[in-house]
């Protein structure tokens, strides 16, 4: 590809909420706070664009929503007229989805003689 021709996308946000999202196989669990003070945000709507996926955050400002099957490219927090997006990744163009469970291979590995020595 013609490296001159490609697309640049920047967004930005003007809001007194921050948001954060930690992912397992099928659930998110978001976390707002208030970015003057740190403090947990308490009802504050949240959904998947482009989904049924939707929770309140409790009075320690997290809420769990179950991962569509199908991509949401953006996690959407509102309380009030505030409101605040956070995407999937901003490097690729993946979003929020269940993801299948696999086998993966995992190594430890530990030498009690230090008998390799790098450089």
């Amino acid at each position: 590809q013609d490296s001159r021709n490609q697309i640049v996308q920047t967004w930005v946000q003007v809001t007194q909420m921050g948001v954060d999202a930690f992912v397992d196989a099928s659930e998110m669990t978001a976390w707002a706070n208030d970015l003057r003070t740190g403090a947990p945000l308490a009802d504050v709507e949240l959904s998947l664009l482009n989904s049924q996926a939707a929770a309140v955050t409790g009075a320690d400002g997290t809420a769990k929503l179950e991962l569509p099957s199908q991509s949401s490219p953006l996690l959407v927090a509102r309380k009030g007229d505030d409101v605040a997006i956070l995407p999937q990744s901003s490097y690729s163009g993946g979003g929020w989805q269940r993801m299948p469970v696999q086998d993966e291979l995992a190594w430890y590995v530990w030498d009690d003689r230090q008998m390799y020595r790098p450089g």
